[in-house]
């Protein structure tokens, strides 16, 4: 009987009809955007965790506040993303990300800006503007900024007494920057070689005409005195009741290389108002060799420029010699500042004035509150010119559109900072409603013609336009996500290209090998596909079309065989490689440390391992199956189930009859 031969075929058509529709779904699966059939995809890779610090560093900055923001008390999720999409749109948000990414200290730069930004909010930014005009009254901003911020620096450590005195000097100065340069020269001294001008600051306090000692000084400083000499004179002048007719007597006897000297000696004494103080004085100079010092040089050389200069010379002296009892760096960082901010300076007049109104401005209580968060913000830069031009830009757009940056000014304010940073694992529990929030897609699945994309809670899923075979650029995908998403004005402001996503290692280096292995997966996804059918159309013809005695042709059969088999072949490879290429991608993803996950998709795995077990057991039963070679000879298995025909059964009961009778027979 056929029945044994029938059921074969009738279930190795269903296996491999089901295997043709299975891997039909699991092909298809990979170029639908509609459920359940877009659930069918090679890999889902998970990103909701991804390092952003490491990925993207100038992110950095903004996470750290984003996080301390997030952590304060009864934070409002909706209404701090909602602030910082309001400043998104504003010109205020370069600015605010430059003023971050040049912080050393991103807590206490946000700090000074809750108190900087509102001011300029309310128009109370007086400081900020004060910043502004000496911006444009300079030649070299960038000399500018730097010396503002040395100012700044050290506006809360310089005594205000011997601010005021230098500002004095600057004042009465006919060259300011020459003044603030001799002066800078002078503090930047020990106090052991600023002592050597103590006999100097004297003969000038007893002096009647301080440009005749000036000069009479400077000869002096510049002539070299032997010792011996100079101890002569100074018996000469101490033993004599009249020490001006005695030099006028001793000039005729000296060489005339001394002549400018004694000249220089009795110009001292004719304009001093204490004669034998000032000879115990110089005799003081003569004796420690403060003539013949190179500091002391130095010095006397910048306190000439400062008194040639100076309309009021007993100011210059007085106020020098106070200065130079200060021995704190703070005031020498305050000249040095006061230099460059002079000698950028197209008008030193204007300049002093805006330099004077900060100094004033800085009494009050608003004004001092400004000036130390503006102290603050500098002191915490890594860039001060940077800094102050992004404050400036700042407080322009703020003063423009206030009302798109008040919310995030609020927001700012709830938050309580700390200088601790801020951990990775409270990074990691972040970055997924960040990522939400921003509209930034976080889980990727791939498929062989589409890549789809969801947040991180499973919701929002969209696929692109079914195309060539779907690559696994790690950059391309991270970037054009981020590019597309409410995250977008941040990467422009920040000036972050696709290349500045740091993305190296393992998973990068293999990137070139995951499109062959796609391309394979879909070629014998195809070939099974075809020959999976052309199988299952013989197996149709085997049950309905036989030869006279019931056996399929040998060569037909052994082509459904080979192709049964070359289906389940292609179905095992397309599975391995799949497997094979995702445990690739979860091992590298590990080894680079990005915080990434990657896992098989269940559906197609299914789906081809399940086609894969239907097609080899059809082969199986096709094997089993019995047929007649070319030369009409019966070929299979001998434990084939039953007669494989009518015409098979009815020789066997003739054969069984005809034994009978013969048996018959013998025995009568």
């Amino acid at each position: 009987m056929i029945i044994g031969k029938q059921v074969f075929l009738a279930v190795c058509t269903l296996f491999l009809f089901t295997a043709f529709i299975l891997t039909i779904v699991a092909t298809a699966g990979s170029s639908s955007n509609y459920s359940p059939i877009n659930k069918v995809y090679l890999g889902e890779a998970d990103l909701s965790h991804i390092n952003v610090t490491k990925v993207v560093p100038a992110t950095a900055p903004i996470l750290t506040v984003l996080a301390q923001i997030m952590g304060a008390p009864n934070a409002s999720y909706p209404r701090i993303f909602n602030a910082l999409k309001s400043a998104s749109q504003t010109a205020a948000l370069k600015p605010l990300l430059g003023l971050l990414a040049d912080s050393s200290n991103v807590t206490s730069t946000v700090g000074a800006l809750t108190v900087l930004a509102p001011l300029a909010a309310q128009g109370n930014s007086a400081q900020l503007q004060e910043v502004g005009e000496l911006i444009e009254n300079s030649n070299n901003v960038s000399a500018t900024l730097g010396g503002l911020g040395m100012l700044l620096e050290t506006a809360n450590s310089t005594d205000a007494s011997s601010e005021a005195l230098v500002f004095e000097l600057l004042e009465d100065s006919n060259n300011a920057t020459e003044t603030v340069q001799s002066l800078y020269t002078l503090n930047n001294m020990s106090l052991a070689e600023k002592a050597q001008l103590a006999p100097v600051f004297a003969i000038f306090n007893d002096s009647s005409n301080a440009t005749a000692t000036l000069y009479a000084l400077g000869t002096l400083m510049t002539t070299n005195i032997s010792s011996s000499m100079a101890s002569s004179l100074m018996s000469l002048l101490e033993n004599s009741a009249s020490p001006a007719s005695a030099l006028e007597q001793l000039a005729g006897s000296l060489p005339a290389s001394m002549n400018a000297s004694v000249t220089a000696l009795e110009t001292l004494l004719s304009s001093s108002n204490n004669v034998n103080g000032t000879i115990t004085v110089l005799g003081e100079l003569l004796e420690q060799n403060v003539t013949t010092s190179p500091s002391a040089q130095a010095a006397f050389g910048a306190l000439t420029v400062m008194l040639m200069e100076a309309n009021n010379k007993t100011l210059v002296i007085d106020s020098v010699a106070t200065l130079a009892t200060s021995s704190g760096s703070s005031t020498t960082a305050q000249l040095g500042g006061l230099e460059s901010l002079l000698s950028a300076s197209e008008n030193t007049t204007e300049t002093l004035s805006i330099l004077e109104e900060v100094q004033s401005s800085n009494s009050s209580s608003t004004g001092s509150t400004a000036i130390t968060a503006l102290y603050s913000l500098i002191g915490n830069s890594t860039n001060s010119t940077g800094t102050l031009m992004s404050l400036l830009e700042l407080t322009s757009a703020v003063q423009a559109n206030s009302t798109a940056f008040i919310p995030l000014l609020q927001v700012l304010g709830t938050a309580s900072y700390n200088s601790s940073a801020v951990s990775p694992e409270a990074l990691y529990e972040i970055t997924p409603i960040i990522m939400d929030n921003l509209n930034v897609h976080s889980l990727y699945r791939l498929s062989i013609f589409t890549l789809c994309r969801g947040l991180s809670n499973g919701s929002s899923w969209s696929c692109n336009s079914p195309h060539a075979v779907q690559s696994f650029y790690m950059r391309d995908i991270l970037y054009d996500e981020l590019d597309n998403s409410d995250f977008r004005p941040y990467m422009q402001a920040l000036n972050i290209g696709k290349d500045d996503l740091y993305l190296e290692g393992k998973l990068q280096s293999k990137e070139k090998d995951y499109v062959p292995a796609v391309r394979a997966v879909l070629a014998f996804n195809l070939l099974a596909i075809i020959l999976s059918f052309f199988t299952v159309v013989l197996a149709l013809y085997f049950m309905f079309k036989h030869t006279a005695d019931g056996k399929p042709n040998f060569c037909a059969m052994w082509t459904a065989r080979t192709f049964a088999f070359l289906t389940a072949l292609f179905l095992l490879l397309s599975g391995a490689i799949v497997a094979a290429f995702v445990r690739i991608i979860k091992t590298d993803t590990k080894d680079d440390d990005y915080n990434v996950t990657f896992a098989m998709g269940s559906a197609f795995s299914g789906l081809v391992w399940a086609a894969f077990a239907l097609a080899f057991i059809s082969f199986i039963l096709l094997l089993m199956v019995r047929c007649r070679n070319r030369k009409g000879e019966v070929v299979g298995e001998k434990n084939d189930i039953g007669p494989s025909s009518s015409d098979e059964a009815e020789g066997s009961e003739k054969d069984h009859h005809q034994a009978n009778v013969v048996s018959t027979n013998d025995t009568a």
